[in-house]
Formats: structure tokens, sequence, C-alpha cells
């Protein structure tokens, strides 16, 4: 629909897999993104660093990076919370 959202989207290089869609109003109604009950989930690279990054932006971490095995998959995970107020999980597979 023109003129009544920006949209981003997110997906892997190769068009496989999941994407997330951004999206922001633009039809001049008022809305409300924050504190909406939404969790993302990102495997990166790294966990415990990026978790360090992000709580150096000033974010706030609700769990440090830790190990689980989920479904025999060993993982280490972490959260945070975005400045929209979402929770974002953070997986490093081993």
């Amino acid at each position: 629909m023109p003129n009544v959202w920006d949209e981003y989207i997110f997906r892997y290089p190769s068009g496989k897999g999941s994407s997330v869609v951004v999206m922001h109003y633009t039809d001049g109604r008022p809305r409300n993104y924050l504190n909406n009950p939404v969790k993302t989930v990102h495997f990166v690279a790294d966990s415990t660093a990026l978790t360090g990054k992000v709580q150096q932006a000033g974010l706030p971490i609700l769990s440090q990076p830790t190990p689980y095995t989920v479904q025999g998959v060993k993982a280490i995970i972490g959260l945070a919370r975005d400045p929209d107020g979402y929770t974002v999980e953070m997986v490093t597979t081993q």
C-alpha cells in the first residue's frame, strides 16, 4: 500500500530461511511501538561479544550469555532489550 508505511526486510543473502520485516507507519496516525510483546531471535557468530556491545550501548541485558542444550544442540544464549522494548535473543550454536 503506497504512502502508508516504510518497510525494511532483513533476510539471508542466499534468500533461504526466514526474514524479519520492520515497518514504520507513515500515514500520520499516532502509533505505539513501545513494549510490545515481541521477541526476535538472531543466530550470531559470538553472542557473548555481541551482548557486551549491546550493554556498552546502554541497553538493558535481560540474561547474560549462558550455555544451554536445546534439543541436543549446544548453544550460548543471551537476551537483551532494544530501544523500543522488544526482547532480542542472541544465539551462538556450538
